[in-house]
């Protein structure tokens, strides 16, 4: 029952979500691509700052365990892909976006 479900939340004091888990997961992974991707400043600003809103909202104590998993999830994801060397590295040259995002994460913890 929808009215029960939403009284038990109400009286365990835990804060609503909006979203789900795996629509924060997506706008995560946007942000995350976005900042990677970047070359300009005020985008660079512009997608940490939601990056680091995001992932300190998901890290709060009372976020579901799969929303707290996201942002750590995050930073792996990125390093792997600066460990895979080759290719995928290009964009590190012309690029703050990787530095932007895991300062994003890092402040948000």
């Amino acid at each position: 029952d929808a009215d029960a479900d939403a009284d038990a939340h109400r009286s365990s004091n835990q804060p609503a979500w909006l979203l789900s888990v795996k629509s924060l997961e997506k706008a995560g992974n946007f942000l995350v691509m976005g900042l990677v991707r970047s070359v300009h400043n005020g985008a660079l600003e512009a997608l940490s700052a939601g990056l680091q809103g995001i992932s300190t909202a998901l890290l709060h104590p009372t976020s579901p365990p799969r929303a707290r998993a996201l942002p750590a999830k995050w930073v792996k994801s990125l390093l792997h892909r600066l460990s895979s060397g080759g290719d995928s590295l290009r964009w590190l040259r012309r690029s703050t976006g990787a530095a932007a995002c895991i300062g994003a994460l890092l402040n948000a913890e």
